[in-house]
């Protein structure tokens, strides 16, 4: 997968790649035998383009390429430098590995860990005895720091190469990709970079380009599917084994050596995976946990946040929410909105809606949502909406509001919430009210955290 095209401005990083470009800088004339081992997009062919140059330089003609090697004439020193070995034919290896014997040849070959042909490996441990592999990997936060000042023209803030770092892993092509973004867009790149339209635009050119398994497996891991059990239709009908496509991910620079989406790809592939074909995934994705009596509830948010309708992620998200309504309302209060996003109804989660917002002081936002609940003429979770009303009343100093609220909601409906009421009754001096309420008859009720509600 080349991802050259995608780069602002990109140089050689490493340490070995540095020490293998001084030596040839230095002394160009003594002979470099040299392995570069690294995926899809790590750096290789810009190492060798570097090399080209100092050849170049040094008047030692050059050879790109095995197809090249007879047009060397004469017995001047030369420089034979293969890009993408490891897509060679046998014939075409054996004949590189034959240089080696050759004393007036530089030899330098570009290939990556996977296929791993007894052909290449070979050839690999030859140039090994003569030179340690360049083993090109991750870009170090140092150098992504460098790169992001010499886009930005100025200091890189901190947290964005933490952001960069988190969402590319320091893979050279997509940080590039990020710089290349920068170059177009400036500063206004700043505020996420790696939502930018032109970064998306991008990448998400070069993931059109690969194979449709490839692209498949990519999108199964990027919905969620862990590969270990029940996978996507399309891959269980693809022709390579899910071993053999995840080698060949990781082999291009798709994946991060545990075989985890890089963030940026999964970020970039739900952006252009048109919105039909994601939700039926993800809703795949669903039907296997449910399948297997797994729990969603790992899932359920990233799910709703993507746009997914399903009332299992509903349910799930309900229940998560009421989970944390008692100690953590202001999660709870993202997770009811999340609920809704994946088709909870809205009037039967207002009451718990209007309960975590007054509980984070959002007094306003309560009275809002309590307003449509308690207009609603046979309202959802009843008692739940007049103890929170009664709670905001309160805490505004208008106790005989809150109790005029207990009045509406009467004895007969009063439920698990008579105590409170006869509290907020006595404590406006209808001790006549306090005693009817208290002496209907008590409704069962949970005694669960999220049950408990104070005026």
């Amino acid at each position: 997968m080349g991802t050259g095209s995608l780069s602002a401005a990109p140089v050689v990083h490493g340490a070995a790649a540095s020490i293998l470009l001084e030596k040839a800088a230095d002394d160009p004339h003594t002979r470099l035998l040299a392995g570069i081992a690294g995926s899809g997009g790590s750096g290789k062919s810009l190492l060798l383009e570097a090399l080209v140059a100092q050849y170049r330089a040094a008047g030692i003609q050059v050879s790109r390429g095995h197809n090249g090697l007879d047009q060397r004439g004469g017995t001047a020193p030369a420089a034979v430098l293969v890009d993408d070995a490891h897509r060679l034919d046998e014939r075409a290896l054996a004949r590189i590995h034959g240089l080696i014997r050759e004393r007036d040849v530089h030899l330098v070959v570009a290939y990556r860990p996977w296929p791993q042909r007894p052909s290449l490996e070979r050839l690999a441990a030859a140039l090994e005895q003569h030179h340690p592999p360049v083993v090109l990997g991750p870009l170090t936060r140092e150098e992504i720091t460098a790169h992001a000042a010499a886009a930005l023209a100025g200091p890189a803030p901190q947290a964005l190469v933490d952001r960069i770092v988190g969402m590319t892993g320091g893979m050279p092509w997509l940080v590039h990709a990020i710089m290349a973004a920068f170059h177009l867009e400036g500063r206004q790149a700043l505020a996420d970079p790696v939502t930018s339209p032109a970064l998306v635009e991008r990448l998400g050119q070069r993931l059109y380009t690969l194979d449709t398994e490839l692209r498949e497996l990519l999108l199964a891991l990027a919905i969620g599917f862990d590969l270990a059990g029940h996978v996507p239709p399309a891959l269980e009908q693809a022709s390579d084994s899910i071993d053999h496509l995840v080698s060949r991910a990781r082999a291009a620079g798709l994946l991060l050596p545990n075989g985890e989406l890089f963030p940026l790809v999964r970020h970039v592939l739900l952006e252009i995976t048109p919105a039909y074909r994601l939700h039926a995934q993800q809703r795949a994705l669903v039907d296997v946990f449910t399948a297997e009596g797994r729990p969603i509830d790992g899932v359920a948010r990233r799910l709703a946040q993507e746009g997914l309708k399903d009332p299992r992620v509903a349910r799930a998200l309900e229940r998560a929410g009421d989970k944390a309504l008692g100690g953590e309302p202001e999660l709870a209060a993202k997770i009811y909105d999340e609920a809704q996003l994946a088709g909870s109804d809205e009037l039967s989660l207002a009451a718990r809606r209007a309960q975590a917002a007054a509980a984070v002081g959002d007094l306003d936002g309560a009275g809002r949502i309590l307003d449509k609940l308690l207009t609603h003429q046979d309202p959802p979770d009843l008692a739940r909406g007049v103890d929170v009303a009664a709670s905001t009343w309160a805490q505004r100093g208008m106790l005989a509001r809150s109790a005029q609220a207990y009045r509406w909601l009467g004895p007969e409906r009063a439920g698990a919430s008579a105590a409170l009421a006869a509290v907020v009754m006595i404590g406006t001096g209808d001790r006549e009210g306090a005693e009817a309420v208290l002496a209907a008859p008590a409704a069962s009720a949970s005694p669960t955290q999220a049950g408990r509600r104070y005026p």
